[in-house]
């Protein structure tokens, strides 16, 4: 209050905020001040106390308009509730875009971004935001956004391109637009357009590429490594592959030079090498990553960062290899994996999933060796860890599933059916809250675990406890459980650890 004003002691400051309370109760019983109810007759209040309304029966206070500047100096918060209430004002009331809106932008355009998201839709929405306001608030925007903030990133850049298409700008212009709104778009979970707009960003590329391939070229090249990420991301594994591999076969061209990173030659060798594996092209998918994995350890020679980077290259390698029927290769990416993870974890990095997945490829290696008493020991390693984290954040469930099914796995065939058929019922927990939550996705998972429990319960004599498991099958075939649909959630990574479930 002594920022803005309003008070100058701590007495002062109480009895305003006594009578604020007495005409104005607030609605959460732990605060003091709250805003006027509803927004219009707030943003009415703060535009008829700003001085240049012309509204003759109402005589506005000079003070209104250097307060609400300095409440959006006071912090964050002060930005993110007085930032939206005068956007959401400037329709009705001209006045505030001119003499206080526009000029704090021009002069603090970071205030949009730290306003967060519904700032930034409340900009962009707003008709009376000139374009050179608009253009300086996307420069400051974030390339690696939190989540909570794509969706007002997104439409401040719709509301740019939509301004310079009535503006002209050049081809290149136009792709690189297409290319920013495309994965903003994505990001902010609008994936059908943003993709589309992607798409047509390596169209408008490849028809300057056929004007002038030199000076091009590099251009194509991002364009086609941009789209084929995003192929990735909803599992387009096909197009996936032809784009990031024809952007790969874009580096020998002399056009490119030596244009690019080692971590971006890195990134897309792995992400080709996922493609190519969904798309059946074991052999293929292998040399990629194999070239990825060594661009990686000549990076971290260098740059230790990228340890983690070749971390989970090598377990989600060592997969790969040993669903080849390549144990011993499978085994000795993981070791190198392991050596890795015990390196950066002395520098404090939390990394305890990543040591789950390589500890669960382990188990898978070893079992596939037949070592089976060392992948009974790595197994119960990774449902530890996870075990730990789901208990604390429950989008970890599904790998704690799946850790708990090889365990399953592991204990019956080295005959110790109590232990399996206890790991069993503990995966099938999961699945039921999950299907609680989702049935559609998660109950095909569940009834492959329940008839799994019962061949379990057999081998071990539990025969009322198998039949009880196989009725619960019928009962969700019944409900209409859906098997193209479950199958396809099967291929689909909670989110949490790739590397565990690739």
């Amino acid at each position: 209050m002594q920022s803005t004003a309003v008070a100058d002691s701590p007495a002062a400051a109480t009895r305003v905020l006594d009578d604020h309370a007495m005409v104005y109760p607030p609605q959460d019983p732990d605060t003091r001040l709250e805003p006027l109810y509803p927004d219009r007759l707030a943003e009415d209040f703060v535009a008829l106390q700003t001085p240049g309304h012309g509204v003759p029966a109402f005589h506005p206070d000079p003070w209104a308009g250097s307060a609400l500047r300095d409440l959006m100096s006071a912090g964050p918060r002060g930005v993110s509730t007085a930032l939206p209430l005068l956007v959401e004002a400037t329709p009705r009331w001209p006045h505030l875009v001119d003499r206080l809106l526009v000029p704090l932008l021009r002069e603090r355009p970071q205030l949009a971004i730290e306003g967060g998201a519904p700032a930034l839709l409340a900009i962009a929405a707003a008709r009376q935001i000139p374009l050179d306001v608009l253009t300086s608030i996307e420069t400051l925007l974030p390339s690696d956004p939190p989540d909570d903030l794509c969706t007002g990133i997104a439409a401040i850049t719709e509301r740019l391109v939509k301004d310079l298409a009535g503006n002209s700008i050049d081809a290149v212009q136009a792709v690189r637009v297409l290319q920013r709104l495309g994965s903003r778009l994505f990001d902010s979970g609008r994936v059908t357009e943003g993709l589309a707009l992607l798409v047509e960003a390596v169209a408008a590329t490849r028809r300057l590429v056929a004007e002038n391939r030199a000076v091009h070229a590099r251009r194509l090249e991002f364009s086609l490594r941009t789209v084929g990420r995003a192929h990735i991301r909803v599992m387009n594994w096909t197009d996936a592959a032809a784009a990031l591999g024809e952007a790969i076969g874009l580096w020998s061209s002399d056009d490119l030079g030596s244009a690019l990173s080692g971590a971006e030659i890195a990134t897309c060798l792995s992400e080709l090498s996922l493609a190519l594996w969904h798309t059946g092209e074991g052999s293929a998918s292998l040399s990629t990553r194999h070239r990825a994995i060594a661009h990686l350890r000549r990076l971290v020679t260098a740059h230790p960062d990228y340890r983690i980077t070749l971390i989970r290259a090598l377990v989600q390698q060592a997969e790969q290899l040993r669903r080849g029927k390549h144990g011993q290769a499978s085994l000795e990416a993981l070791d190198e994996a392991v050596d890795l993870l015990r390196a950066v974890a002395g520098d404090g990095a939390g990394l305890e999933v990543d040591l789950a997945a390589a500890l669960l490829g382990r188990a898978k290696t070893l079992t596939a060796l037949r070592r089976l008493v060392e992948a009974q020991h790595a197994a119960s390693g990774a449902v530890r860890i996870l075990r730990s984290h789901a208990g604390l954040n429950i989008s970890y469930d599904q790998d704690l599933a799946r850790a708990l099914e090889v365990e399953t796995t592991i204990l019956a065939a080295l005959r110790r059916l109590p232990e399996a058929i206890d790991a069993q019922a503990k995966a099938i927990g999961i699945h039921r809250r999950l299907t609680r939550i989702n049935a559609t996705r998660y109950g095909l998972p569940l009834a492959t675990e329940l008839v799994d429990f019962a061949r379990l319960c057999l081998d071990a004599g539990q025969h009322q406890d198998g039949l009880d498991a196989l009725t619960e099958v019928v009962g969700l075939l019944e409900k209409g459980l859906s098997v193209a649909s479950g199958e396809a959630s099967r291929g689909t990574s909670s989110g949490t650890s790739s590397a565990i479930t690739s």
